[in-house]
């Protein structure tokens, strides 16, 4: 399936199920996520349910905060990158 193993690959009921998941799988209390804001509502919920630590980057308008990002502490897993049309209605084109 587009060049993906069986195991490569989640199907659920949609984005939020989807996001849920992967939040789930990879925070827990003691780890954190960098989380450019605005953001999608459910991720930050997702996240806080998780127990794990959310630690917000600024964005927009205007390009995506690379440096505010890696300025952030070290990040224990997961990192997400809002798409260019969402939520804040500018473009992101970043690095």
């Amino acid at each position: 399936m587009l060049g993906r193993r069986p195991a490569e690959v989640v199907v659920t009921a949609g984005a939020d199920d989807a996001l849920a998941r992967i939040l789930r799988a990879v925070l827990a209390p003691g780890r954190n996520m960098v989380l450019p804001v605005p953001t999608f509502e459910m991720i930050d919920r997702y996240a806080r349910l998780t127990g794990g630590d959310i630690v917000p980057v600024p964005w927009g308008p205007g390009p995506f905060p690379v440096e505010a990002v890696l300025a952030r502490p070290r990040i224990d897993r997961p990192y997400r990158r809002g798409e260019p049309q969402q939520p804040h209605g500018t473009g992101g084109h970043g690095r």
